[in-house]
């Protein structure tokens, strides 16, 4: 009998002390959801009043914009791409400049080298904003390289002062006179559209090209992925919050549009419009490279590849904090393989990482 009222005494004695540990438990946890709460809504209210705060930056862009296609956007807005030139009051006849961005990426990249082209060298130039990129029109086609360089045709088509430099298919001798620029994605997409409209193109330059000939494609798409759930991040304010609060700072190119730049990185369109370009990016990758493969080994030279074309590729030597493992190696051995398919390129190693090697 005593023994077992000892022991119906200590079942009661241990569930009144779990009792109580339990409350304690649960006030606690209480606090930590009430903490990551307030938090959370902290941060969404940052995100939006930094937005309001900074939409006079996003809303009034400079440069101009151009009709590109006849089609009309289904919200009812025409097709326009923002574009941004230079244009020296006497420029070089025999040269004009085009900058093509990186996936999701904008204009604001090249103000800076585009003063200096001008102020320097008296070269004329024009960057601008893929569609679905920051300014221009949401994008009404699929993001297939071919689709994208003929996009870009069709912008150059539509520029005024690029028109003397657009050299005539018929022309004969043929005299191009363009140089593309292109980082990143924008380092194939130049290549691309050199092969589809060589009559235009005199010269390339591939900064930190994607490498279409990376082994490890799957990595690159498990990366790609990550894009989603940035997206999210993005318009719940995280990554502005990491950008302006944490100091985790995204790639922005130091020039006269850093603020705006910076603010794209932080909003849910950079992502939205990466995630679209990234999406069938690895697929159209490994079709550029079957493509110069192809056309590497047939017996006489290739119309659909101009292999005299002359090439400079440029590597970033550094590694940054968004860069992933082994990227150096990645994308010099890229560089590297793509170079081999022209008779007149080079690879150079330069100061800087992914992004910061466009302040070079």
């Amino acid at each position: 009998m005593v023994t077992r009222v000892g022991c119906l005494s200590a079942l009661v004695v241990c569930s009144l002390v779990v009792y109580s540990v339990w409350g304690h438990v649960t006030v606690l946890i209480g606090v930590a959801v009430g903490v990551v709460f307030g938090v959370a809504v902290l941060i969404y209210v940052f995100h939006r009043w930094q937005s309001a705060k900074s939409r006079h930056l996003i809303t009034h862009a400079p440069g101009q914009f151009v009709s590109f296609a006849d089609s009309i956007h289904s919200s009812g807005r025409k097709q326009q791409a923002h574009i941004y030139t230079h244009m020296p009051d006497e420029p070089r006849k025999d040269t004009f400049v085009v900058f093509i961005s990186g996936a999701g990426r904008g204009f604001y990249d090249w103000p800076h080298l585009q003063q200096l082209l001008h102020e320097t060298y008296n070269i004329a130039s024009v960057s601008f904003d893929r569609p679905g990129i920051a300014f221009s029109t949401p994008a009404e086609t699929a993001r297939t390289f071919d689709n994208l360089a003929e996009e870009i045709h069709s912008i150059l088509n539509h520029i005024p002062v690029a028109q003397p430099y657009l050299t005539p298919a018929t022309q004969d001798p043929i005299d191009p006179k363009l140089i593309l620029v292109g980082h990143s994605l924008g380092g194939i997409l130049a290549r691309v559209f050199a092969n589809k409209y060589p009559h235009w193109v005199k010269g390339l330059v591939c900064v930190d090209s994607a490498p279409e000939w990376a082994e490890d494609m799957q990595a690159m798409r498990d990366s790609m992925k990550a894009l989603t759930v940035a997206r999210y991040l993005a318009k719940s304010g995280v990554i502005r919050f990491l950008n302006d609060v944490i100091g985790f700072k995204f790639p922005a190119t130091p020039n006269k549009f850093a603020t705006m730049s910076s603010e794209f990185s932080v909003n849910e369109d950079f992502y939205l419009a990466t995630g679209k370009e990234a999406e069938l990016g690895c697929d159209e990758m490994l079709k550029y490279r079957q493509f110069t493969d192809h056309h590497a080994n047939l017996d006489v030279e290739s119309s659909s590849f101009n292999s005299k074309l002359p090439v400079v590729f440029l590597v970033g030597s550094e590694m940054g904090k968004m860069s992933a493992p082994g990227q150096v190696e990645v994308m010099y051995h890229g560089a590297t393989k793509a170079a081999q398919y022209y008779k007149r390129a080079q690879v150079k190693k330069i100061a800087g990482d992914h992004f910061t090697i466009l302040q070079q």
